[in-house]
């Protein structure tokens, strides 16, 4: 793949993708909810903030997946990307 297409997909993918996601996490979910039932500092609120950031990372890996597939980046089957995201 060109290193322009790729790397455009990816700053398209974590301008619009990313960046909303995090927001949601930061925003809504801990601001609201978590510090609503579990009010900082807890250690239960902090604990739920781990899980729900751990597993945004592998929503948006999983996405980032789905995106790059979407936009024609990727191929069915290239694996190599599920290894770069990890890294």
């Amino acid at each position: 793949q060109e290193v322009l297409s790729v790397s455009t997909g990816f700053g398209l993918y974590l301008a619009f993708f990313s960046n909303l996601r995090c927001q949601i996490v930061a925003g809504v979910i801990e601001q609201r909810v978590l510090d609503r039932f579990f009010p900082p500092p807890s250690l239960t609120s902090t604990a739920l903030s781990v899980v729900i950031r751990v597993l945004n990372t592998y929503l948006g890996a999983t996405l980032f997946d789905a995106f790059m597939l979407l936009v024609g980046l990727k191929e069915e089957g290239e694996e190599e990307w599920r290894e770069l995201i990890r890294a």
